[in-house]
């Protein structure tokens, strides 16, 4: 019966692994910025994500008030590498007019459907200091497409940094497995 129970529990991991390889996300985490640069790492891919009516653009919008620059106007940005292993950019610029949000976009040689990233570091950074390191608000949305509206580009992450870290759906039942394993296999050797 113990062994019944142990196989069944390392398949049940292993076709949980197998959904979340299928499902994979982007994961952007290390997030800082100065005055006139913001780093971020992402890991991941696009598996699972809708495509947006701009397929070939990942842009970083900044509501809130941590965007302290022009009301109005193209202003350029330049990134440290290409936040993807496979992808290779063209070049960009940060965007605000008074009835949007402000964003940072780079635009990309091919479209983004099957980008990926390996724990890459990027650093984007402008040329004046427009970002406002004593902001109470300063959400971040990283995205794939147009960062100008909601109809045009899909959610990959947000942070939030006054917010605490919530850990992923998969990774709690994950745990949450393990446990009632572990408790079930103790139950057993007790009897």
């Amino acid at each position: 019966m113990k062994k019944k129970f142990l196989v069944g529990l390392a398949i049940g991991f292993l076709l949980l692994g197998m959904v979340g390889v299928a499902n994979a996300t982007f994961m952007i985490s290390d997030v800082t910025y100065t005055s006139n640069s913001l780093t971020f790492t992402i890991d991941g891919d696009m598996t699972g994500y809708t495509e947006p009516n701009s397929p070939s653009l990942f842009s970083i919008r900044m509501p809130g008030d941590l965007f302290i620059g022009p009301s109005y106007g193209w202003t350029p940005n330049s990134w440290s590498a290409s936040p993807f292993d496979n992808k290779t950019y063209s070049g960009g610029n940060l965007y605000n007019d008074s009835g949007t949000t402000p964003y940072s976009w780079n635009n990309f040689f091919f479209g983004l459907a099957d980008a990926y990233a390996t724990e890459n570091t990027v650093t984007v950074s402008w040329v004046e200091n427009w970002l406002d390191i004593a902001a109470t608000d300063a959400t971040l949305e990283f995205v794939w497409g147009n960062g100008h509206d909601l109809n045009r580009h899909t959610t990959i992450a947000v942070y939030d940094p006054n917010s605490a870290p919530v850990p992923e759906p998969a990774t709690m039942l994950l745990l949450g497995l393990g446990l009632v394993g572990l408790a079930g296999f103790r139950k057993r050797l007790q009897k």
